[in-house]
């Protein structure tokens, strides 16, 4: 077998792109759809009545009038995390309706079969994660770049704070991620120049990580630098 003849800095960067690690935002998807072709919209529909369905009552009868959809439609990375966080968040509000009182252990198999295809083909299991409701689940409000939320659950500004705040801390955390090439170039090199200046970048990243996550006790209209 032929040696790998990459340097450090290519492989990295062919990881980056393997596990969809972004230079801007890092692990945060960078500019997340906001909508899925038909018939996935009907997913979309669902998920973004949800707080108003779950109040009403209404959601598991909605969620049990789908059809059960194949995942061979869903084109790309970004539609396939997309459908998802869709999924995530209508099998969470399906399982537990409206508090502990009631909790459904059985999925319909309209959204159980497509959602366990997807998170295999995605790798991610399939309940609702971090790398959703955080890293997918985002969007600019307007031209001066205030971000907000696509999903929430029943509940205001508190749980769509501490998704915005995760991912300002997420963001903030790019430039560290960004440099790790270059650590590992200076460490083959022996330049200790460069090390020393990567180190100092990560050191200020961390830095900017911290002061992003301080805002979890302010405001929640909070603006994306990215």
């Amino acid at each position: 077998m032929a040696a790998d003849k990459s340097s450090p800095m290519e492989k990295s960067w062919t990881i980056f792109k393997e596990y969809h690690i972004d230079e801007d935002v890092g692990f945060a998807l960078p500019l997340p759809l906001e909508e899925l072709p038909h018939p996935y919209d009907a997913w979309i529909s669902i998920a973004r009545n949800l707080p108003e369905l779950i109040n009403n009552n209404q959601l598991r009868v909605e969620v049990e009038k789908l059809a059960k959809l194949s995942i061979d439609g869903l084109r790309g990375h970004k539609a396939q995390r997309l459908a998802h966080l869709v999924l995530g968040y209508i099998t969470m509000a399906y399982v537990w309706g409206r508090g502990d009182e009631d909790i459904r252990k059985v999925l319909p198999s309209n959204i159980a079969v497509p959602y366990c295809q997807l998170s295999e083909k995605l790798g991610l299991p399939p309940i609702l994660l971090y790398a959703d409701c955080v890293l997918a689940n985002w969007k600019k409000k307007d031209p001066n770049g205030n971000m907000d939320i696509l999903f929430s659950f029943p509940g205001g500004d508190c749980g769509k704070g501490f998704f915005l705040v995760s991912l300002l801390v997420e963001i903030a955390a790019a430039s560290a991620i960004k440099v790790i090439p270059n650590i590992f170039d200076a460490v083959q090199r022996e330049d200790t120049d460069t090390l020393q200046k990567a180190l100092l970048d990560i050191s200020s990243s961390l830095r900017k990580a911290k002061k992003a996550f301080s805002q979890i006790h302010g405001k929640y209209c909070v603006p994306c630098k990215c």
